[in-house]
């Protein structure tokens, strides 16, 4: 049980929603990552931190150089009270920017604020500095999916930023797994679907 307000609320409702709201997120990831990134990059976990501190910080990409894997491990951290503020479309910059770091950690760049980051993100249609983009981009195609989903990303992460305390327990990488295990399901389902109507 986790108390909010005084009462009682069962977690296991708390845990519906969060675990929605890190499905919308990782779907919006690999949107983002498939039309404006060609796919190239690798899932990596998200993580929401519910630090009240460091406002202006939206998001953050990490590395984490572990000696005993091949890779080095990477996440994207989003600070929720700041992120939870902004507009799905603001948001979805926020996490091409930190894709974009990713792919420089990925392959191997140094993760700097450079002309080769910025003008990776032109590309695609998107100007980071002033946070707009242009209309027919890849960048533009990408909010249109997304919005068609109907999302509602912000009620998610409005719910979440009125638990109190730092951060409820769940289990991010619970959460990115059970991602991944629906993704591929759906995989699944499709090639099956599409077995069946060649055979037809």
């Amino acid at each position: 049980m986790n108390r909010i307000g005084g009462t009682a609320a069962l977690s296991g409702e708390l845990r519906r929603e969060c675990e929605q709201t890190y499905f919308k997120l990782y779907y919006i990831y690999d949107v983002l990552n498939q039309l404006c990134l060609l796919g190239e990059l690798e899932r990596v976990p998200l993580r929401l931190n519910f630090d009240r501190n460091e406002e202006r910080v939206l998001a953050s990409a990490n590395l984490f150089r572990i000696p005993w894997r091949r890779k080095p491990f990477c996440f994207i951290e989003i600070k929720l009270f700041p992120c939870a503020e902004l507009s799905t479309g603001c948001f979805l910059g926020v996490m091409l920017h930190e894709m974009s770091h990713i792919w420089d950690f990925q392959h191997g760049r140094e993760a700097n604020h450079d002309k080769a980051f910025y003008d990776r993100m032109l590309r695609v249609g998107f100007d980071d500095k002033s946070m707009t983009f242009q209309e027919n981009s890849l960048f533009a195609r990408s909010i249109n999916l997304i919005f068609r989903q109907r999302l509602r990303l912000k009620d998610g992460l409005n719910m979440l930023c009125s638990y109190p305390g730092t951060k409820p327990e769940w289990d991010e990488i619970e959460f990115y797994q059970a991602y991944l295990d629906r993704t591929l399901q759906l995989r699944r389902k499709q090639a099956a679907a599409g077995r069946i109507v060649a055979a037809s």
